[in-house]
């Protein structure tokens, strides 16, 4: 019959409740003070109320913690610093995260006012989350006894332990694996961290990633550039990110075990998405037999054996690389046999990630020489792309017009009727060629032949058939895609339509043969052989023309100098000579 009891405690029981403080928008700190009455059948209580606001908020120094790349066996620690905005101390109490792969040591203490402090330690193990992650660096079980008691029992001189078709088997479920993880869970974390403090809570956010476990710095090894028929060594960089010593060595694939691992690269490659994986499989095509170990018979490095044929003799070396160590394993020598990238697969075999793979590429290289089509040259010339090697010329080819033959005709005949001789002489024809190195590598000309088709080069041989090239011994370098300009000479007889010649270009990467042309217009041969005809046999009329004039002003001006001479002796018994006398002194001596 009475009021409605708001709460019923039983004899011995205990009840809790929560107050709720709606502060005022004030922009100060300030204090409130009240009560809470509770009203019971037997009696009154008044509990005392008080809250004080404070101005300010408690920041983190980065606002997102980014810890990087993990993967199991590498576990990321990244310490957290906090600022204070309020204006007395604040103590960080607990620091939390949903996800059990960051786990925060918090180190409970107090930051001032206006100050910073380190409030705890933000460690990432992928390994925790339960979705499979630890398997990524499992080995076979079959091997995982074998292979740790061999590293345990290492000594200098080892049994060698090939590489397995269970450890390549296990590196397919591996990747596997990782697919599933990216789709299901993928591999980009980003968590917000809740932070309780004594006056207001805060929270923070915190990005990882789950990486693809590897020890090496790049899954891609490239030998660069190298001339085909040589060779050069390059070596695997490593890097040891765990808190614990690591094992490593280098593992080559058997012939066949390389042939099945290409079928399933490529594949992989792309969905991994590793720009420079999948640069050099779209640009490299496989070529095991490019790359090998150097061999080591009697303690010396000789040659060096395919991949997959290894001696038993040098058996790989195990390296120990302490913790954040890095190391440089291997000497893998490249020997291309062609022009083009290649490329093949070694393996890492360690106790961290068990088995990594490195793409190997390698570009056979050298210079190639090539004449430019007149298109690609005036290109060139405009700064222009050349274009590609299908627009080069094959022929060095001279071809001369109606027009250019009919000046030739007229130049002749003026030059046997007594004109002004010319350079070149009417009848000789130059042509400028564009050489270009359409190679990847620098390539060196030593000289140049002109020759027979057909006939074997002679050094200094610099014409023949009317052909030369004036610099024929010069030697000189072509850079990748540099231009020279190559002058070829041909000098007429006009009796014959088509003139042929070989010019025969001995370079640093071997010798390449150009076939020489000269093509005129047959309707004007006639024409031309009888101008030139005509100049050859004026050609001593007109010397001994010349040389009579020549003696002729020699005597001439002679016989002024000894009638100078003798003037100047009269002058002389008189006085002193004049100014003018003093000239044609000058002026006699010149002469004489």
């Amino acid at each position: 019959g009475g009021p409605v009891p708001l709460l019923l405690l039983e004899p011995g029981s205990s009840a809790f409740l929560r107050v709720e403080v709606n502060t005022s928008l004030s922009t100060v700190a300030e204090r409130k003070e009240g009560s809470l009455e509770l009203h019971t059948n037997y009696e009154k209580l008044v509990l005392p109320l008080s809250y004080e606001t404070v101005q300010g908020n408690l920041s983190f120094v980065p606002a997102v913690v980014r810890v990087g790349l993990a993967f199991p066996g590498v576990v990321v620690r990244k310490l957290l610093t906090a600022q204070s905005f309020y204006t007395q101390p604040v103590t960080v109490a607990a620091i939390t995260s949903p996800d059990p792969r960051f786990v925060i040591r918090s180190l409970n203490v107090s930051v001032p006012p206006g100050g910073r402090a380190k409030v705890g330690e933000l460690i990432f193990d992928p390994t925790l989350g339960g979705d499979g992650v630890h398997r990524l660096t499992s080995g076979p079980p079959s091997l995982n006894a074998r292979l740790t008691r061999r590293y345990e029992e290492w000594s200098e001189s080892p049994v060698h332990m090939p590489l397995e078709a269970a450890e390549l088997e296990a590196l397919r479920n591996r990747r596997q694996q990782w697919a599933l993880l990216k789709a299901r869970a993928g591999t980009d974390l980003h968590q917000r961290l809740h932070v309780e403090t004594d006056l207001a809570p805060a929270s923070l956010t915190a990005r990882a990633t789950v990486a693809w476990p590897q020890i090496v710095a790049s899954p891609v090894l490239a030998c660069g550039a190298v001339h085909v028929g040589s060779s050069s060594t390059c070596s695997i960089d490593v890097r040891n990110r765990a808190a614990s010593p690591v094992w490593v060595e280098l593992l080559l694939p058997t012939e066949e075990q390389a042939e099945q691992a290409e079928a399933e690269q490529e594949e992989w490659v792309l969905k991994r998405g590793h720009r420079d994986s999948v640069q050099a499989i779209k640009v490299a095509s496989a070529h095991h037999a490019a790359f090998g170990l150097p061999k080591r018979p009697a303690d010396k490095w000789q040659d060096s054996w395919p991949l997959g044929r290894t001696p038993q003799e040098a058996p790989p070396k195990l390296h120990l690389i302490p913790p954040g160590g890095e190391a440089r394993i291997g000497s893998i020598r490249f020997s291309p046999t062609r022009l083009g990238a290649v490329r093949s697969t070694v393996y890492l075999r360690s106790n961290l990630t068990w088995l990594d793979e490195v793409l190997i590429v390698g570009d056979g290289g050298g210079g190639r020489l090539a004449v430019l089509s007149e298109a690609s040259a005036a290109k060139a010339e405009r700064g222009d792309p050349i274009g590609t090697a299908e627009d080069d010329e094959g022929v060095l080819r001279v071809t001369l017009s109606s027009e250019e033959l009919a000046g030739a005709e007229s130049k002749l005949q003026a030059l046997a009727a007594g004109g002004e001789s010319t350079t070149p002489l009417p009848h000789v024809f130059v042509k400028s060629f564009t050489l270009t190195n359409r190679g990847n590598l620098n390539l060196r000309v030593d000289w140049m032949s002109v020759q027979p088709a057909g006939s074997p080069a002679r050094q200094g041989s610099c014409s023949h058939g009317g052909f030369s090239v004036a610099e024929c011994a010069s030697s000189f370098s072509l850079a990748p895609g540099s231009l020279r300009r190559l002058d070829v000479v041909y000098e007429a007889d006009f009796r014959s339509e088509l003139a042929t010649a070989e010019l025969e270009v001995h370079s640093s990467t071997g010798t390449v043969t150009f076939p020489l042309e000269a093509r005129l217009r047959q309707h004007m041969l006639p024409r031309c052989l009888s101008a030139l005809r005509t100049y050859e046999r004026s050609r001593p009329l007109l010397t001994t023309r010349s040389l009579l004039t020549a003696v002729c002003l020699v005597l001439v001006t002679y016989c002024a100098a000894r009638i100078v001479h003798l003037s100047l002796k009269l002058q002389e018994g008189r006085g002193k000579p004049s100014a003018a006398a003093a000239l044609l002194q000058r002026a006699a001596a010149a002469a004489k």
